[in-house]
């Protein structure tokens, strides 16, 4: 036996700390650390493998990280530290099945149950394509001593093989004793998840009988006997074990693949179906599974859909019950009579689900699992949920009480609710199944519940917190640390949405309906001047409809002329999707609340009750009580004649009598009768309305009803009759309408836009998305919990194939007909057959006919419910499939629009196409001057390059993308923004790392540009010189004409006149063609062409041809007006003023002042407003205001300093010291020369130095002390001007000297 030598045990592991080592060996080492992020202990195991395996095993980790169920320990986290990979995983606290097993010996109930819950949780893994490969009762952990859960995959696999983990013939892997008969003769490439069955049926026989079916202290001899031999029948060593769980038990040990059972899921339904009825014959051992038989409101489109699996967000209920767990039923019950108990409770439940539109998930050993929400959603799914929940409440009462008069026991019963996202899918027996986390969270609840009790987490709290009291109930921490908010559930309040929101001070003042609010209250008026009228709201979910009644009704009980009895004068109607079969169900469900009926009253007080109500009205008779009792479904016992009439006459007789009851109630007092979602409501009661308004609404009632746009109304033709068709709310009032849900005092613009953009102008949509703008997640794409119901609900009412939607919103908000066709496959027929149904239901418009047509989702909303509804592979695949499509057969979708093949690419994670078409995409807006649009196209391709391996083509690619980025950086942000810095740095750390000098020129050129304009003029020649170097070396024409300009600008600054003017000559003595002109735009941010006429005009009045200046100067204004770019207008708009300046000609330096303001502000350059406010300032001291131009002066270059720019500041300090010596404050001006020239020295900006000195001449003048030192002063003006043969600086102080000289003499 080989040794392993035990490693020194670490302080820490990545961020975890140890505490101790759990276990270690061949495999590696596992320790209890602490999770000082989250405050939990954690398992972190450190696997024994190379360097080269590492990858793999943490690609695998992640892989198990996926998976989400109650019975498998979940993977928190993986990395590496020190050289090794780690994998973090939950704590478990709690013995193991092997522990248990030596000390206690489990009932046939007990095994039976730990087989089913380790059963689920295998189905959930192989879901997931993972096989465990080493089940054992060692990697069993009973938590709370009850509840098993999966431990150590060390040795999992995954279906899809990498490196690390390909199956190959002769490697065996695993624990002996629970090996399949494939894994003892290494037929590792064959193993899939009938080999964990295989190892759970060892389990069950184990836990059945107390010793595994083969056992031998040689591994060879033991290999032979699972190869070979039978397990000894359970039967044989437990002689009153039920025959079927001999069977069931047996098939899952089965040799051979096809004789064992085929899924976890099956394995676990056979296990149930023996809990329940454990005296079955051996022969229906293979027919144990009846399909459940469920109550259904599906059409059969959603059941063709729902096999598909899909996300959903759902309400899962967990009815459970303690018949295994109560020591009284256990004492006092056979197991027979427990599995009847069990039945029984769990049909009470299935009864209860099924009203409330509820789905079986699963039968459990405590109850089931119910789901709301799917197959087929419906708007309210989850209040239906938590009122199913109530119910069995409710109804636990009753069978406790049946319970305990027949067997004498007593039932606990919990249920639990929770609401998140799930996978989900329709099975062939028409059960659910579930994935996600949503399971683990209601089981792990459901184990702490209290007995007879409801629990609701915080996510179905959030949800129907406006329609039930609750009261707080004891956080729980799951499994894995995170900490869930509980509620307890203690009865239902307010049906109502509104009432539910004024209740809790959080209804929404009214916006935008004002006109409508008006016409709806000058008809009560009408009304209560003895004018009947009925109006029809019209208009899709959400659009205010029901608001607007709400409104109407506050509006007539706060008019009311009987303040006592304000309800009389209002009759409320709702229609019920689910009671559309249900004769009248609107007039009963009114009459019920208004004669106070409950479950608790007696139907004789509730007979008694309708008599006097009858009364008060003056409706007499025995037959019209009979007639309004059997509406009711009240009995007579025997106090009225029972109706001897046709179901004809019975209808007939029953509509006049609730006309007549109308009309009673309207002679007492006006009456508001209003009737919500008229396209729910049954023909009966349709056809009783359209009685009342043919006969003509002589009475004083006024007819509200509501109907989506699908409602056909029959009722045009009647007098008195007015129809109101709600649109969505204008952008002005979406911003309002935000402003008023949410606790923002303004709201930008753009967000305003986007909102009323995406929600269509619909409220409802307004106020969920403004209710959430709040959170710190908040991003605009979320579609509100609360909305997600009622949008899918529109989905599944309208019979068509799911995959249309869903293909269409994963193509866009606007999809073409024939691209659809394309990718969907469906016959083109089929495919126009379904989406004439959206059109006529008016969830997407169509442009156009035929192949051409074009549709548009008519609320984002729908598109992002309907493309979420996806699972996450299912729309990777249908974006490839879009994309690849696109380039097949639409190629001029690729060309025109790049940017939408980038996103479908991203979305099916094909990186490479990702980049290569957010490139176009970037080109195509760089050739349109689209800076912000070139920015995002930019930015997205690096995000999908970081996807990629680390490689030179993919250093090479960054670099080229952030070369074009800092272009469109300094656009938007100016030449010496933080963003540009930071873009080139990164850039050329990579050039470095490349060393391939052409890749680094347009980086180059950027930082170039960046230190220019920071006054770093060193570094900005250096890199100048390299330009030059790289252009003479290539030849490239392009390159020639922006490193010439980056040179010529440079020198401009450091006064080296003659070699900036050499520069830029050579740039403007290449012709620009446009093609040229394209290739250098690639590089470089401003036109070499215009840049260079304007620095050159500067050149040339400092060498003393002012004329020419001049006409350089204008000529490159005109090129950058017509070449349409901010920055070739702007910046030679912005360096005339130095010209102009430079000439003392005032009038026009204001004039290019005015201009260079206005298109800073048109374009978004404040770093030109601030360079223009200090050269106005030098206007402002010519007109005579000699101390607010010091001022204006300090305060430009305050700003221009503060945008990071330092270019040209000894120019303008130079300005401001002429400001201060013609305010008479010298020795200000001569603070102002000392910073010029600290900055001329520190920086090496020159191009001005020879004034500095000719000010510090007239300083020495003006002040009086010696003229030598001042001719000192101006002879050294003279001698920089002349060194950079600057002519007009020369003779400025040569002037300055002579102009002395006279005034001595």
């Amino acid at each position: 036996m080989t040794s392993v030598i035990e490693p020194e045990r670490p302080t820490n592991i990545g961020p975890y700390e140890i505490r101790s080592r759990l276990g270690q060996g061949a495999f590696g080492s596992v320790y209890l650390a602490f999770d000082p992020v989250h405050e939990r202990q954690v398992a972190v195991k450190v696997p024994r493998v190379d360097r080269h395996q590492q990858r793999d095993v943490l690609n695998e980790a992640r892989s198990l990280g996926q998976l989400s169920h109650s019975g498998i320990v979940s993977v928190l986290d993986a990395g590496q530290s020190d050289g090794n990979c780690y994998i973090v995983s939950e704590h478990l606290d709690g013995p193991s099945l092997r522990q248990f097993l030596q000390d206690h010996r489990p009932n046939v109930n007990e095994s039976i149950r730990i087989a089913i819950a380790l059963a689920d949780a295998l189905a959930h893994a192989h879901a997931y394509r993972v096989v465990h490969r080493d089940l054992k009762p060692e990697n069993i952990i009973l938590v709370g001593g009850r509840s098993p859960v999966i431990i150590d995959f060390n040795l999992a696999i995954n279906d899809v093989p990498h490196e690390l983990q390909k199956r190959q013939k002769g490697i065996v892997a695993g624990t002996f004793a629970y090996m399949a008969p494939e894994q003892v003769i290494g037929e590792g490439h064959r193993i899939d998840g009938r080999t964990d069955i295989y190892a759970l049926g060892v389990i069950l026989y184990e836990m059945l009988t107390g010793q595994t079916p083969f056992r031998s202290g040689q591994s060879s001899t033991l290999i032979k006997q699972i190869r070979e031999d039978d397990p000894q029948p359970p039967r044989q060593l437990i002689r009153n074990l039920p025959p079927v769980l001999e069977a069931i038990c047996m098939k899952s040990m089965a040799k051979d693949f096809p004789d064992r059972y085929t899924t976890a899921d099956d394995f676990a339904a056979h296990l149930r179906e023996a809990l329940r009825n454990p005296e079955q014959i051996l022969r229906e051992t293979n027919h144990l599974v009846k399909p459940i038989a469920l109550h259904s409101h599906r059409t059969d489109s959603s059941v063709s859909r729902s096999h598909r699996a899909t996300r959903r967000r759902v309400t899962v209920v967990q009815f459970s019950s303690d018949v295994y767990e109560s020591a009284e039923i256990l004492r006092l019950l056979e197991l027979g009579e427990q599995n009847q108990i069990l039945e029984d409770f769990q049909e009470l439940c299935r009864d209860i689900a099924a009203r409330h539109l509820g789905q079986i998930v699963q039968m459990t050993d405590q109850g089931l699992l119910a789901c709301f929400g799917f197959p087929v959603s419906v708007e309210n799914a989850t209040q239906r949920a938590v009122r199913a929940a109530l119910e069995l409440q409710q109804e636990s009462t009753a069978f406790n009480s049946k319970l305990h008069r027949t067997k004498g026991v007593r039932l606990s019963v919990s249920v639990v609710i929770h609401t998140d996202m799930a996978i989900v899918r329709l099975n062939d027996d028409e059960s659910v199944s579930l994935s996600g986390r949503v399971r683990t969270v209601v089981k792990q609840i459901a184990l702490v519940s209290r007995a007879d009790t409801v629990v609701a987490t915080e996510d179905t709290h959030r949800l129907v917190r406006d329609y039930f009291d609750f009261v707080s109930a004891k956080s729980h921490r799951l499994r894995g640390g995170d900490e869930i908010r509980l509620h307890q559930v203690v009865s239902e309040r307010i049906r109502g949405r509104f009432d539910a929101a004024r209740v809790r001070g959080r209804l929404t003042s009214l916006v935008g309906r004002e006109s409508e609010i008006h016409r709806l209250v000058g008809n009560w008026g009408k009304v209560c001047s003895g004018e009947g009228t009925a109006i029809l709201i019209q208009g899709e979910a959400g659009i205010g409809k029901s608001r607007l009644v709400y409104e109407l009704k506050q509006h007539v009980l706060r008019e009311s002329p009987d303040a006592r009895t304000p309800d009389a004068m209002i009759v409320d109607w709702f229609a019920d999707p689910q009671r559309q079969a249900t004769s009248l169900h609107p007039a009963i469900g009114f009459l019920e609340q208004t004669l106070g009926f409950s479950d608790e009253l007696l139907p004789i007080k509730q007979l008694s009750r309708l008599v006097r109500h009858l009364d008060d009205l003056g409706i007499e008779g025995d037959e019209e009580v009979a007639l309004m009792a059997a509406l009711l479904s009240i009995p007579l016992a025997g106090c009225y004649p029972p109706l001897e009439l046709s179901p004809q006459q019975k209808k007939e007789k029953t509509f006049r009598l609730v006309l007549e009851w109308l009309s009673r109630c309207a002679h007492r007092q006006p009456l508001l009768f209003a009737i919500e979602d008229l396209h729910w409501i049954d023909p009966s009661s349709l056809e009783l309305i359209d009685r009342l308004l043919s006969r003509g609404l002589n009475d004083r009632i006024l007819v509200v009803a509501t109907c989506r746009p699908e409602f056909q109304s029959p009722w045009q033709k009647h007098s008195n009759f007015e129809f109101i068709e709600l649109g969505g709310l204008s952008q002005q009032n979406v911003g309002e309408m935000i402003l008023r849900c949410s606790a923002l005092e303004t709201i930008p613009a753009e967000m305003e836009s986007l909102l009323a953009s995406r929600t269509d102008g619909v409220p409802l949509f307004v106020e969920e998305l403004a209710s959430m703008i709040q959170s710190e997640n908040f991003a605009i794409g979320d579609v509100p919990e609360t909305l997600q119901e009622l949008l899918l609900a529109r989905l599944d009412q309208i019979d068509l194939n799911i995959d249309v939607v869903q293909i269409g919103a994963a193509i866009g908000r606007e999809f073409r007909f024939d691209l659809a066709a394309a990718v969907s496959g469906i016959p083109e027929s089929h495919l126009q057959h379904d989406l004439d149904k959206l059109v006529r239901t008016e969830l997407v418009y169509r442009y156009g006919h035929g192949e051409f047509a074009r549709y548009t989702f008519k609320h984002a909303l729908i598109q992002d419910v309907a493309y979420h509804a996806m699972i996450e592979k299912d729309r990777r695949d249908v974006h490839l499939k879009i994309a690849t499509v696109s380039e097949e057969q639409f190629p001029e979708l690729c060309s025109q629009n790049p940017e939408v093949l980038a996103h479908h690419f991203t979305q099916a994670n094909c990186w490479e196409k990702s980049v290569d078409y957010s490139q176009r995409a970037a080109d195509n807006a760089t050739s349109r001057a689209a800076h912000q649009e070139a920015k995002r196209h930019l930015i997205f391709a690096l995000e999908s390059l970081k996807k990629l391996d680390d490689s030179a083509s993919r250093m090479k690619r960054e670099v080229q993308i952030r070369s074009l980025l800092g272009i469109h950086l300094q656009v938007i942000h100016g030449y010496i923004s933080p963003e540009v810095r930071e873009n080139y740095e990164l850039a050329l750390e990579l050039c470095n790392r490349l060393n391939d000098p052409l890749e680094t020129v347009s980086v180059l050129i950027g930082l170039c540009r960046y230190f220019m304009m920071q006054a770093q003029l060193e570094k900005a020649s250096e890199l100048a010189s390299q330009l030059l170097t790289l252009s003479s070396q290539t030849g490239l024409e392009s390159l020639i004409v922006v490193a010439n300009r980056v040179a010529g600008s440079t020198f401009v600054y450091k006064g080296e006149l003659s070699l900036a003017r050499k520069h830029l000559e050579k740039v403007l003595a290449i012709e620009t063609t446009p093609e040229l002109r394209a290739e250098v735009a690639k590089i470089d941010t401003a036109d070499p062409w215009v840049t260079s006429r304007t620095y050159l005009s500067i050149v040339l009045w400092l060498m003393g041809d002012t004329e020419r200046a001049l006409t350089e100067s204008e000529q490159a204004i005109d090129e950058g007006l017509k070449l349409n770019h901010p920055i070739a207008y702007i910046l030679p708009v912005g360096f005339s003023q130095w010209i102009h300046q430079f000439c003392g000609d005032v009038d026009r330096t204001e004039r290019t002042c005015d201009l260079s303001d206005e298109l800073g502000q048109q374009f978004g350059f404040p770093f030109w407003n601030a360079w223009t406010l200090a050269i106005r300032g030098w206007v402002q001291g010519q007109r005579g205001d000699t101390l607010g131009a010091t001022t204006t002066i300090r305060e430009g270059i305050r700003q221009w300093r503060a945008s990071g720019s330092g270019a040209g500041c000894h120019y303008l300090l130079t300005l401001l010291a002429q400001a201060w010596i013609n305010a008479g404050d010298l020795d200000q001006a001569k603070g102002a020369l000392d910073e010029a020239q600290a900055f001329a020295n520190e920086t090496g900006e020159r191009f001005y130095e020879s004034e500095i000195a000719r000010l510090r001449g007239e300083l020495a003048n003006r002040k009086g002390v010696s003229r030598i030192d001042a001719a000192a002063w101006y002879r050294q003006a003279i001698e920089i001007a002349k060194k950079q043969k600057a002519v007009s600086l020369e003779l400025r102080a040569t002037a300055a000297l002579a102009q002395m000289e006279r005034s001595t003499s």
